[in-house]
């Protein structure tokens, strides 16, 4: 009896079945690649706002803030408005307006009208941006520049001064200045008053310019402005950067340069006594230009320097720096060498050319002297039968018109090269032959 005969299975069907396994099958097919993920969090290009300094004298006054943003899914509206520099006001602060662009790169705006507040400066602020997928940042965004706002017609106290800047520090001291003045509120500051902190030490100046005094040594200092007139006093000002003062090298003598100052010479960097010892010293020695430019000469660390001729037609120094744990460290520089001696290395025997007779003119050609330039002087000379020169008078040009005096003898120039900072040469040339009547 024959086997019943099976139907085949559709060739379509097949290619599918044949499809599925191959999805099934571990190794088989190549995975897909899944598509990029955002998880960057929108950029800020940049932020401006069109009022630094507000007067509201003659009514309320609109300062547009615009930001451009970037993102590569989308950012959301930012916000923005105002916060004050001293203190935790804020102001205006509410969603922008996409004015050109798109979410993915657009320009927005938010158009703020400026509070009516006692003068006070404002900060101008973006807040921390997000996009649609969620990707925010952490801080806010803060225009370098301030907004100053105020009313010349009604008299007020000041405005806090903008900042505190660290000019030098010293042993128990802090020299500090505004970063900037303080808008007067319309009367003039008679005075400023600076705070340290820690320890709430004072002290007020009629400028905005002060030595602080009396600090401790070591102790880390930051320091705030507040400015008066005739109606009262400001708020205090941003704290300063930190500042610490140290205590300081009592005794930081220059240090004295001896030795021949010549090729192959070996000059001595003499410190001097630092105090309170000890007091670790280095050395560093400079090549000096003639315009007074000074060059650090490489691995020249050691308190005695060896002149090269490298150093032809420069001056020498050292300075010398002391350091100390617990002490700012010092820096003292020599007086300068005179100049290292050069050499003229192109120093060519001059030629005299023209007619050997009474009434014609020679001329000394000298060749190219270097370094250039090189000032050259010229010298003629009778030489006699016997070898015997003597100088003519006045014959101090390139060129010579012979005399009638010069008859019977032979002529010679010297020609001698001068330069700044280098010894001078002299080259004589080769005597002509008599010269005829």
């Amino acid at each position: 009896m024959r086997s019943p005969r099976r139907s085949p299975v559709p060739l379509l069907a097949g290619v599918a079945l044949l499809a599925a396994v191959a999805a099934i099958s571990p190794g088989t097919a190549s995975a897909a690649v899944p598509a990029a993920v955002d998880t960057a969090a929108p950029v800020l290009v940049y932020q401006t706002h069109n009022g630094n300094v507000v007067n509201l004298a003659n009514g309320s006054k609109e300062v547009v803030v615009t930001a451009l943003v970037t993102d590569a899914t989308g950012a959301r509206t930012p916000t923005a408005g105002f916060r004050a520099v001293n203190g935790a006001d804020t102001a205006g602060f509410g969603p922008m307006v996409l004015v050109s662009g798109t979410p993915k790169n657009g320009k927005y705006e938010r158009r703020i009208t400026v509070p009516s507040t006692t003068p006070k400066t404002w900060f101008v602020v973006v807040d921390p941006l997000e996009d649609t997928l969620g990707n925010t940042e952490t801080a806010s965004h803060q225009d370098s520049t301030t907004m100053t706002v105020y009313n010349s017609s009604v008299p007020s106290v000041p405005t806090a001064p903008p900042g505190v800047w660290i000019a030098a520090v010293g042993d128990g001291m802090v020299a500090i200045r505004c970063n900037g003045a303080p808008f007067n509120g319309g009367s003039p500051v008679t005075s400023f008053r600076i705070t340290a902190s820690p320890g709430g030490q004072t002290m007020t100046a009629s400028t905005c310019s002060w030595l602080f005094k009396g600090l401790t040594n070591g102790v880390t200092y930051t320091f705030t402005i507040a400015a008066t007139n005739s109606r009262g006093t400001s708020e205090e000002s941003q704290p300063s950067a930190p500042a610490t003062p140290k205590f300081a090298l009592s005794r930081t003598p220059a240090p004295v340069i001896s030795g021949a100052v010549e090729v192959g010479s070996t000059l001595t960097a003499t410190p001097g006594s630092w105090q309170p010892a000890p007091v670790t010293l280095t050395y560093r020695w400079y090549r000096v230009s003639s315009s007074g430019m000074a060059s650090p000469l490489n691995g020249a660390v050691r308190p005695k320097y060896v002149i090269t001729s490298a150093d032809r037609g420069f001056k020498l120094s050292v300075t010398v720096t002391g350091s100390k744990d617990g002490y700012p460290s010092v820096a003292r520089g020599s007086e300068a060498t005179t100049p290292v001696p050069g050499i003229l290395f192109a120093t060519p025997t001059p030629v005299v050319t023209g007619a050997r007779k009474v009434g014609s003119t020679l001329t000394a050609n000298p060749g190219t002297w270097e370094p250039a330039p090189v000032t050259l002087a010229y010298r003629w000379y009778r030489v006699a039968s016997t070898g015997r020169s003597s100088a003519i008078p006045w014959a101090t040009r390139a060129t010579y018109a012979t005399v009638a005096k010069d008859a019977g003898y032979r002529l010679k120039v010297v020609v001698t090269g001068s330069k700044p900072d280098y010894p001078s040469v002299s080259r004589t040339s080769v005597t002509t032959g008599a010269i005829a009547r």
